[in-house]
């Protein structure tokens, strides 16, 4: 179980790799990364992750703040307690 946006599949970033015939490998764009890593709340490696990934990913503040109110959270209430209390945490730490 994770935290993405609904429409996270419209944003899959291809991998660089060796050509291949029938291989494409994709990831979830970097902003929904940082949707991922506030599942845990304020844990430690989860928040130094996100910092990084607001440091080198390409995403502005609004469409940080865009994909935190697009995030799908699982309705139960410790996840989404913890996003909730994570929220403020990452904004700071992302964008600065």
């Amino acid at each position: 179980m994770v935290i993405l946006r609904a429409n996270w599949l419209d944003h899959l970033v291809a991998l660089k790799q060796p050509s291949t015939r029938y291989v494409r490998l994709y990831r979830p764009a970097t902003v929904d990364l940082v949707l991922t890593k506030m599942m845990r709340g304020l844990d430690p490696q989860d928040l130094e992750d996100a910092a990084f990934l607001g440091r080198t990913g390409e995403f502005s503040r609004r469409e940080l703040e865009r994909a935190l109110c697009d995030a799908v959270i699982p309705d139960i209430a410790e996840i989404r307690e913890s996003f909730d209390v994570c929220r403020p945490r990452v904004m700071e730490m992302v964008i600065g």
